[in-house]
């Protein structure tokens, strides 16, 4: 890995991606937080993702989320917890490190840059590349019915997010849309995206464990995902051929959450119906 300094801040480059950004100049801190020419995905106030596209004979694909700005709580919760304060791109950073580490697939890592004093409460950003695929969240709806392929998606997607908590590890947004089935090679795999929020050996792990499984229950939608499934699903994450006192115990905890997620999705929902409805008023 290379570290590239500007008058703005450093810009953390992995080798194999550097020739890639030096033949577009955005080789340094200041050219990728003032990057021109992309396609924006989402704007969020305080955070934007930007689409890249690198020309060539097989095109590349990137992703540029830019940080306007890190947070003081969790800078504050860093330090009261003994550790040193990341700013939201290098803890992201350190999440996909940490997810490849536990045996689960993610996009890979570009580039990370950061101010030089502060960075954790300074502007930041990290560019990531294109996992190519399908994302569960849209291909799940063609799966009704077809037996042979959820059996194979299941326990991938199961093994995956048991990998992922033994390592201590939790994603806290898992829905369906931040899982792909990359394309390529004979076996169903699966990919985790957005890892910017991933805890490591959080506190209570249990109750966050349990969000995770609810926000995948949540995000599958029936009839495409039957009852069957999400059983086959909780049988395959807990190693068990029938569901037992534990896993039923676990079942209902999911069941209560899922409802508490669909509860706060639909405030959620209804207060954005009204705001839409004052804007055009």
């Amino acid at each position: 890995m290379r570290t590239l300094s500007d008058t703005a801040g450093r810009l953390m480059v992995e080798d194999r991606f550097l020739p890639l950004l030096q033949s577009r100049g955005l080789n340094s801190f200041t050219a990728l937080m003032n990057c021109s020419g992309a396609e924006l995905v989402r704007d969020k106030g305080v955070r934007r993702i930007l689409r890249l596209v690198i020309p060539g004979r097989n095109p590349t694909v990137l992703y540029l989320k830019q940080h306007r700005k890190g947070s003081f709580m969790d800078a504050l919760r860093d330090l009261l917890a003994g550790k040193r304060p990341l700013s939201p791109a290098a803890r992201e950073w350190q999440a996909i490190s940490d997810v490849r580490a536990s045996g689960v697939e993610t996009m890979a890592a570009v580039a990370c840059g950061e101010s030089h004093r502060f960075s954790f409460l300074h502007p930041s950003f990290i560019v990531t590349a294109e996992v190519a695929g399908n994302r569960l969240e849209d291909y799940v709806h063609f799966l009704q019915g077809k037996l042979r392929e959820k059996r194979c998606i299941i326990p991938a997607l199961a093994g995956s997010v048991r990998r992922m908590h033994l390592a201590g590890l939790n994603h806290r947004d898992l829905y369906l849309s931040h899982v792909f089935l990359p394309h390529g090679g004979k076996d169903v795999r699966i990919a985790l995206i957005d890892l910017q929020r991933v805890q490591h050996n959080a506190r209570d792990l249990n109750r966050w464990v349990v969000k995770d499984l609810a926000a995948l229950n949540f995000s599958s939608p029936a009839p495409a995902v039957s009852r069957a499934d999400r059983l086959r699903f909780l049988c395959c994450y807990l190693g068990v051929r029938a569901l037992d006192k534990r896993a039923r115990g676990l079942a209902r905890r999911i069941a209560r959450k899922t409802e508490r997620i669909r509860a706060h999705d639909l405030r959620v929902r209804r207060r954005r119906g009204m705001e839409d409805r004052r804007k055009t008023a």
